[in-house]
């Protein structure tokens, strides 16, 4: 549905789905905020989240082109966070 891969789990497949279709809600920055305001403003709201490493959290999703949202459910999924 919403995900561009499934992995045979249908509870990880809905999760991550859903965590997919959520990150595709989220706002580009408007004409007057600059990336680096944007991105730190994505970690303040990662941290508010439980997620212990935001930065290198946000630099993991640039680096492999995944979405934000599927780095940190799976970082809050498999180690509560990054911890």
């Amino acid at each position: 549905m919403g995900s561009p891969a499934t992995t045979g789990d249908p509870a990880r497949d809905t999760l991550v789905a859903a965590a997919h279709d959520a990150a595709l809600r989220v706002a580009a920055p408007s004409a007057h905020q600059s990336w680096s305001t944007y991105h730190h403003r994505l970690i303040g709201v990662m941290v508010q989240h439980g997620i212990v490493d935001p930065a290198n959290a946000l630099a993991a999703a640039v680096y492999t082109g995944l979405p934000l949202a599927v780095v940190c459910t799976s970082l809050d999924m498999e180690s509560w966070g990054g911890k």
